[in-house]
């Protein structure tokens, strides 16, 4: 899974593709997917909760239904804090509603490791957070 190391203080949108494969019933592709769905979830650094996908429904980007490599966006934006986020879960149910998480232990004995650095605001005289200016 590649993607950046880091995104600005100002917030950034990170990409995640996600191969999956079901023999049988398949992943849906909005507005027909029924319960099925592929998402990623990122820890807060400082392990302050967990950020679930948003802003974007998975989008079949290659593949079918049965056997896909689905985009994923998740938008950080500004208000969220510096730091370190790592994968968190992957997760995937079929139509039929089989599957489920992938935690970061099992995602790691798989060989995967992946996360970004936000990089936090530089506060000087004439620019703060707050204000931008």
């Amino acid at each position: 899974m590649p993607g950046p190391t880091t995104i600005p203080a100002s917030g950034g949108t990170v990409v995640t593709y996600v191969h999956v494969r079901d023999d049988l019933s398949g992943f849906g592709v909005w507005p027909d997917e029924g319960f099925s769905g592929v998402s990623v979830s990122f820890a807060w650094p400082r392990y302050e909760g967990i950020l679930e996908t948003t802003g974007w429904v998975p989008e079949l980007v290659a593949g079918d239904a049965l056997d896909g490599t689905w985009k994923i966006e998740t938008t950080f934006p500004a208000s969220d804090p510096a730091g370190r986020y790592s994968l968190e879960y992957v997760s995937a149910y079929d139509r039929a509603e089989n599957g489920g998480p992938m935690d970061r232990a099992e995602l790691e004995a798989r060989g995967w490791e992946f996360g970004f650095t936000e990089l936090p605001w530089v506060v000087g005289p004439r620019r703060d957070r707050l204000s931008g200016v």
